[in-house]
């Protein structure tokens, strides 16, 4: 079991998996959050692939927040199947060798494969936690970039647990200027909006610093963006009861290129 303790969580800035331990076995989630962020990190790596990874994570996202065609999933998740049977697959047709040192590009595809169908790693928090581990950098690349970026996606997605929202936002003094601006930014995705929402926070009583800096910063934003759930209280996850911790009897939740036979959802 991963426990932070709340400045170990503020200092963390290269191992997204130990963040994503920490919100699973906390009980601080919501399996919505867990899928984003498995949809947000496979993005970064799509192009790695042979496949077409903006087309089908964009399935993902709304297949996340309930909106997906069942006929359109079923597709998708069909095409990334058939790409990775080992007799079709391009790298497995190779040497051995060569797929040892080109796996990197296999875990992309992985990626796409659990932000499809997280049952795969048995439920969407295990499949975040083995996305956030998965090499998906060539040898002779740096990998703390991409490792830092994951962790920028974590805080993107999640809010701090040490914190419970009512503190940050009340939403019953939100004007409804401000929940019509997020909602916008959120059906839109234009992120670029935020430092106006800030405003709109601010005028209706917000005076949070994590709140406002985060709308006026400039770290990624992603679908799942934790101020824009907070408003539109979209998965917002400390205002659930925490859940029983998983049985670590079922199986590792660290980064592993093989899917595991837990249980889904």
């Amino acid at each position: 079991m991963v426990k932070l303790s709340e400045e170990e969580w503020a200092v963390c800035r290269d191992d997204a998996a130990t963040l994503l331990e920490h919100l699973g076995y906390s009980g601080w989630h919501t399996t919505r959050k867990f899928r984003l962020f498995c949809c947000a990190a496979a993005r970064r790596v799509a192009h790695l692939t042979e496949l077409n990874g903006e087309e089908l994570l964009r399935v993902a996202e709304a297949d996340a927040d309930g909106v997906a065609d069942p006929a359109d999933l079923a597709k998708a998740l069909a095409r990334v199947e058939e790409y990775v049977r080992p007799t079709n697959n391009r790298l497995r047709r190779r040497r051995h060798g060569r797929f040892k040192a080109q796996r990197w590009r296999w875990n992309a595809v992985y990626a796409i494969l659990l932000a499809l169908a997280p049952s795969k790693q048995a439920n969407e928090w295990r499949s975040s936690v083995c996305i956030a581990g998965l090499e998906t950098w060539p040898p002779d690349e740096p990998s703390v970039a991409e490792l830092s970026a994951r962790v920028d996606l974590v805080r993107d997605i999640f809010e701090d647990p040490f914190r419970p929202p009512s503190q940050r936002i009340d939403p019953r003094r939100l004007s409804g200027t401000a929940v019509a601006l997020a909602r916008g930014i959120a059906a839109d995705q234009a992120f670029d909006r935020l430092p106006i929402l800030a405003d709109a926070l601010e005028e209706s009583g917000c005076d949070d610093p994590a709140v406002l800096g985060h709308c006026r910063g400039c770290s990624p934003h992603v679908r799942g963006c934790w101020v824009i759930d907070l408003v539109l209280r979209l998965g917002v996850a400390l205002y659930a009861e925490p859940v029983a911790a998983p049985d670590p009897a079922r199986g590792s939740v660290s980064g592993t290129c093989r899917p595991s036979s837990g249980p889904g959802r």
